[in-house]
């Protein structure tokens, strides 16, 4: 089992046709964006969990916000093999238009 201060995660953000953004092994809970995101344009963003093993280092599954219909609520994972990050349906990332 590995400690809560070993988890680290990956994030990506992506826009409509393509990633614009992604960072690896991220500690904590908190993470500034270091790249420069248009205003007045909706994101899309995921992230997947990232901790060791036994056998070296494992990665989650990429969250995505759970389908109308199904008994998840909130956020539920997808293989990253299975499907793309950008073209499932992940929590929007709004930047607002008085953003700098």
């Amino acid at each position: 089992m590995y400690k809560r201060q070993d988890l680290a995660w990956d994030i990506e953000i992506y826009d409509a046709r393509r990633p614009v953004y992604s960072a690896k092994r991220i500690s904590g809970l908190q993470h500034t964006v270091n790249a420069p995101l248009e205003a007045c344009k909706t994101y899309r963003w995921s992230v997947r969990p990232v901790y060791p093993a036994k056998d070296g280092t494992r990665n989650g599954a990429w969250m995505r916000a759970a389908q109308a219909g199904t008994q998840a609520d909130g956020l539920s994972g997808r293989e990253v093999s299975v499907a793309h990050a950008y073209v499932q349906d992940f929590p929007a990332l709004e930047v607002d238009c008085k953003a700098k």
